[in-house]
């Protein structure tokens, strides 16, 4: 800004206020003139001390005026408020949150008023226990009773020094009473230990503390030693407005005790979202006589620990309104494989969370809103990891007015499916399939590659699921080679590729199972590279018997359909099926 500009804006302005006036006393010019002339041996320290002071008030008040005339200055209080509420990193709990705002502060007086007398401005609170306590206590005086979202990181585990100094101890606890000031008003909580070690005191020195305005309560631990343990007792007070816990170990071996865990649950009636991940250390024997935790609420159930310690988890708790379920076994030494037993008791708990089963069930392949209550879906897909595979339920609820959909996904090791223990007739998933009575009501199996993390010789002994239901209108096929789903069962082959569809065509006939077959789809399905001609029409040759034999494999079937596989209607019409049946394609 020029001098013109910085005239110009300082006229708009409305007049300063008395306190901000450049208000000289009589005898400050003669003052100024005496210490500016040549011969000052007269005047005494003091005179000069004066003078000087006068000259930094003056500038002082001039800067003031300056400041003023800048643009950014002219904007209200709340605007200016606004925009430092943008300065501060919301997203990542490991931030330093309202510290950002430091900076700002010191800028210009008027910035610094406005600054601390937001307490917004300072909610966003991150407090390291090594740090200084006296910090923790001036966000905590800053934020006054606003609703706070407090990151906690504990780095003292790091050292290598297991016995905290006098003089940690002593910060750590006067930060520990600066947290019980903050937790009264606390609204989103993520508590952070970099390594949790055996016998130490982890949150165990917390005396239990009223939170009722936490909704969020993240607890993270980087590395878990054997045998630690973190208390929860802290929130066993209740924590009524809770509607997200997550609970998470990426390191595994677990640090909090499942009894403890449904103690807070007990308590946390609001509850929408739990996640957790690595955290229990023990599964819920049933000689603990643990009560169920009631949570009418919970609609978001995600947990990644081995199978038996979440079929207890699933065991006590008491909710039917779940939509999202992800239940992910997590790895485990070789040898210590769930037995046919825990599947069964697996599948039984998580009958009892899932949506019921509609009765009489009124099937429509297109599940019309209001054509009726329920429609399951099962998609078998492989994960993201080599080692697992992907079972998934849908469930779409219609009504006229809202429809509604339940998603349901149980990750678990391929050994389960193509390993056969001593003295079991089956793999151990049959015990699953067998105890979970949704199946025997599903309108559409899927089953959904890529083919290159698919274990297609398995994919045999995975279809076999298809026994327990008659109720099945629909196959899909999607990302699959033709070797998947030969080896699959569920289409007629003449010829099976492997020893494993071989031994199992002997053993099993899905046929009955799939008498009501009315529609055969065909989703983005690979070919090999290695064929000269091109891949449509390598794929229209491998499935041309196949497809022929359809209509008399599936007395009931109405319609095939090729979704993305680059397949023509000229090469649809030369498949020669029969008239009765409609084949289509999309792209």
């Amino acid at each position: 800004m020029n001098l013109k500009e910085t005239q110009s804006a300082s006229r708009a302005l409305p007049p300063c206020s008395s306190s901000s006036e450049l208000n000289m006393s009589v005898g400050t010019p003669c003052i100024l003139q005496e210490l500016l002339n040549s011969d000052t041996r007269h005047l005494s320290a003091k005179d000069f001390e004066a003078g000087i002071a006068e000259c930094e008030r003056i500038a002082r008040i001039l800067k003031e005026k300056f400041n003023a005339c800048l643009k950014i200055n002219t904007l209200p209080d709340e605007i200016l408020e606004t925009i430092f509420w943008e300065i501060i990193d919301r997203g990542d709990p490991l931030s330093v949150g309202s510290m950002g705002v430091f900076p700002s502060s010191m800028v210009c007086r008027r910035w610094r008023d406005v600054t601390f007398s937001s307490a917004r401005l300072w909610s966003y609170i991150y407090i390291n226990f090594d740090a200084d306590p006296a910090t923790s206590g001036q966000l905590a005086s800053r934020a006054y009773s606003y609703p706070v979202n407090l990151s906690i990181h504990d780095e003292s585990k790091l050292h290598d020094d297991r016995r905290l100094s006098s003089e940690r101890a002593s910060r750590r606890d006067s930060t520990r009473r600066k947290l019980y000031q903050l937790f009264p008003h606390t609204k989103v909580m993520y508590w952070t230990f970099a390594t949790l070690r055996s016998g130490e005191d982890n949150l165990n020195g917390f005396e239990p503390s009223p939170m009722p305005h936490v909704e969020v309560l993240d607890v993270f631990a980087g590395k878990v030693e054997e045998n630690s343990i973190l208390s929860l007792r802290l929130f066993t007070v209740g924590l009524p407005t809770l509607h997200t816990m997550v609970l998470h170990c990426p390191g595994g071996g677990g640090f909090i005790r499942p009894s403890e865990l449904l103690q807070v649950l007990r308590f946390t009636s609001q509850l929408k979202s739990l996640s957790v991940e690595h955290a229990l250390v023990s599964r819920i024997s049933e000689e603990d006589n643990l009560l169920p935790a009631k949570l009418p609420m919970l609609r978001r159930l995600h947990a990644l620990e081995r199978l038996d310690r979440i079929s207890s988890l699933l065991r006590h708790l008491d909710t039917t309104g779940l939509t999202d379920v992800i239940l992910c076994e997590s790895t485990c030494p070789p040898g210590r494989m769930a037995t046919a037993e825990t599947l069964k008791a697996l599948a039984e708990n998580v009958a009892r969370i899932l949506p019921p089963i509609p009765n009489p069930p009124r099937l429509n392949l297109n599940g019309e809103p209001g054509c009726r209550p329920e429609t399951f879906h099962v998609m078998l897909e492989p994960s993201l990891s080599h080692t697992r595979f992907n079972f998934k339920i849908l469930s779409v609820v219609g009504s006229n007015q809202v429809p509604h959909t339940m998603t349901f996904q149980c990750l678990m090791r391929w050994d389960y499916i193509r390993v056969t223990p001593p003295g079991h007739e089956r793999p151990p998933i049959h015990a699953f399939w067998g105890a979970l009575p949704h199946l025997r009501k599903v309108l559409s199996f899927w089953i959904n590659g890529p083919s290159a993390r698919f274990e297609v010789d398995a994919v045999g002994y995975a279809t076999d699921c298809v026994a327990y239901t008659s109720s099945l209108r629909m196959l899909a096929f999607k990302m699959c080679n033709v070797d998947m789903i030969r080896n699959s069962g569920l289409l007629p082959f003449a010829v099976s590729l492997s020893s494993v569809g071989e031994e199992r065509s002997q053993t099993l006939d899905l046929r009955h199972h799939l008498s009501n077959i009315r529609r055969i789809r065909f989703d983005s399905l690979e070919v090999d590279d290695d064929t000269e001609v091109p891949s449509s029409v390598a794929l229209i040759e491998a499935l041309r018997d196949t497809l022929q034999s359809c209509p008399t494999y599936f007395n009931e079937l109405e319609e095939i359909v090729f979704v993305k596989c680059g397949v023509s209607d000229g090469q649809v019409a030369s498949l020669d099926v029969d008239d009765e049946v409609l084949i289509t394609t999309d792209g």
